[in-house]
């Protein structure tokens, strides 16, 4: 694996993981809604080739964003697994290191959580990345 290849790996996980908390948000916002619709169809429906009301046509859709989400979520847990498998060969702290900067924060934030400043967090992600690219996958 290229030293290319880790950060493409890392960064893909960061970004399925905002994915996955921006859909999480949003669903959150709207499942009262689906709730209310859907109690106002009467319950399940199948779609037919009729002209469908605004109330179904908002549930279909909020049924569509829980079926993307659940895809998300199985891609975030698939790029995890493959990050866990890719770590499992590193020290401790620089396991949490990673898990931290797949999570999005900073080395600042990094380095209050573990105790080290943030030159030793920026040092420490160098050597992650030549210990990365070095494991075979």
């Amino acid at each position: 694996m290229t030293t290319q290849e880790v950060k493409d790996m890392i960064q893909s996980a960061k970004s399925i993981e905002r994915e996955s908390v921006r859909m999480q948000q949003e669903i959150e916002q709207r499942r009262e809604e689906l709730l209310s619709v859907k109690s106002a169809i009467g319950g399940e429906r199948v779609m037919s080739s009729e002209k469908l009301s605004m109330p179904e046509r908002v549930y279909f859709s909020l049924e569509k964003l829980y079926t993307q989400y659940s895809d998300v979520c199985q891609r975030l847990h698939d790029k995890r697994g493959e990050i866990e498998q890719a770590i499992s060969t590193l020290d401790p702290i620089e396991q949490e290191i990673v898990r931290a900067w797949i999570n999005g924060k900073t080395e600042e934030q990094i380095g209050t959580t573990v105790g080290y400043s943030r030159p030793t967090i920026a040092r420490y992600k160098r050597r992650i990345l030549v210990k990365l690219t070095h494991c075979k996958s």
